[in-house]
């Protein structure tokens, strides 16, 4: 039994030189049989490591090359000069990750929630020459465009314009948009952008789904036909890279590298121990994870969990998550109002209280007097005003929950008022998040 290497269809491969009587050994480790050359083959390196005890020299060498390439998928650190604004830094991971990134055209960042997967892609984009950068298009849920622009203008190093996509149109620089909207803008299609970068990209798991024909294009056999998205670079963004069911991330490693995932058959096959049933085909098993978790790494994840990098992380990470005002414009501005309003208030009284120092004791009471009914009066208005926008703001809090619930399967949510809490429990359970949601006050 030997491992070497050879070639099939014009790509590299590694050859298993095998007996007759030896033919099991590299069946059972996942090579497979090619009738015409007579051999066993295969181009993972993950199946090739199985035999790396009988590997030759030059087997030997490209198995350390995808060794090096796992590594780099968790490094937790890289020396790497990376450009960024004055008074912002990159964390030692972080800069692993956008390493790791700016070797390949097509990456699925899966770090964990919480490891500053946005700036890592800010920080791909402060590393490509502005010639390179003319057209960037993020997707993203729209209950994060805020974010993006806001993150966006915060990181960029590039003179280039940030818009969100709504009623204006598509523009050179950086355009945000989010998955909803993606059929209403044709020019979306007809750009082939320098950056994609996809937030949030389990959303595209199913693709059946319109918003995944709008990225990834529809069918040859399907009615209407839908054109891909193209770009010169693809970035994808998501928590939950290795989801429950291996055949749901078909869809995105596919789009991001064909020419490694290109036959859903092969894939299939492999992972999601395909079952013939009366039915059909079930592709809801999962086999072999460990092996498509190596061939990940090593062709496009970078994927880094808290634990892995928990000593660089500060004690808390505080995020301010903007949503739009739309619908509720009417109620935030009375809010703003009402501030405004006492605010000048009591700071008239306030005077007046100083000033009737210099007077008689009972125009002194009269003022203290008035400053704290205006006190109180103010406390119970901007209560009731903040309170109805708390109210107000509860759809979006639910999206948006349900939106980070892709990634998590249990919420902690803390609010002020319980009525608020008590609708954002009951409009859970209407919409069947589907995952618990723990919900405290």
């Amino acid at each position: 039994m030997k491992l070497t290497t050879g070639t099939r269809n014009n790509r590299p491969v590694f050859v298993a030189v095998s007996t007759y009587e030896e033919r099991t050994i590299p069946k059972s480790a996942g090579f497979w049989w090619d009738p015409e050359a007579r051999r066993w083959w295969t181009g993972d390196p993950a199946i090739a490591s199985k035999l790396s005890e009988v590997a030759d020299d030059a087997a030997k060498v490209e198995l350390a090359r995808a060794t090096a390439q796992v590594e780099a998928s968790q490094r937790a650190s890289a020396e790497i000069d990376i450009p960024r604004p004055d008074g912002l830094d990159y964390l030692p991971f972080q800069k692993a990750g956008i390493a790791y990134a700016l070797e390949r055209e097509a990456v699925l960042i899966g770090d964990e929630m919480g490891l500053g997967k946005t700036i890592q892609a800010l920080g791909v984009l402060n590393s490509t020459p502005p010639d390179r950068l003319r057209n960037v298009l993020v997707i993203c849920p729209a209950s994060l465009k805020i974010n993006w622009k806001r993150e966006t203008e915060k990181w960029l190093v590039h003179d280039m314009p940030v818009r969100i996509v709504n009623g204006a149109g598509i523009g050179p620089g950086i355009n945000i948009v989010n998955y909803d909207v993606l059929g209403k803008f044709s020019a979306i299609k007809e750009i082939e952008w320098d950056v994609l970068i996809v937030d949030e990209a389990h959303f595209l798991k199913n693709s059946k789904s319109l918003r995944s024909k709008h990225v990834y294009g529809s069918k040859k056999r399907d009615k209407d036909q839908i054109a891909p998205i193209r770009a010169k670079r693809k970035l994808f963004l998501t928590g939950t890279p290795i989801v429950n069911r291996p055949i749901e991330l078909f869809p995105i490693i596919n789009y991001l590298r064909p020419d490694e995932f290109g036959s859903f058959w092969t894939y299939a096959k492999r992972y999601t121990g395909a079952v013939y049933t009366r039915f059909g085909t079930d592709f809801s098993g999962a086999t072999n994870l460990d092996e498509l978790q190596l061939r990940l790494r090593r062709v496009l994840m970078v994927r880094r969990l808290k634990e892995d990098v928990l000593r660089e992380l500060p004690p808390k990470i505080r995020q301010v998550v903007e949503v739009s005002a739309n619908g509720c414009e009417s109620t935030v501005r009375r809010e703003r109002e009402a501030w405004s309003f006492h605010q000048e208030r009591l700071e008239t009284l306030r005077v007046n209280a100083e000033l009737a120092k210099a007077g008689s004791e009972e125009d002194y009471r009269a003022a203290v007097d008035a400053l704290r009914d205006g006190a109180r009066s103010a406390f119970t208005e901007i209560a009731k005003a903040r309170h109805d926008t708390a109210v107000a703001k509860i759809p979006y809090v639910i999206e948006h929950l349900q939106e980070a619930l892709e990634e998590h399967d249990k919420m902690v949510v803390f609010a002020h008022h319980h009525d608020v809490i008590d609708a954002i429990h009951a409009r859970s359970e209407e919409r069947r998040v589907g995952k618990e949601c723990t919900i405290q006050c």
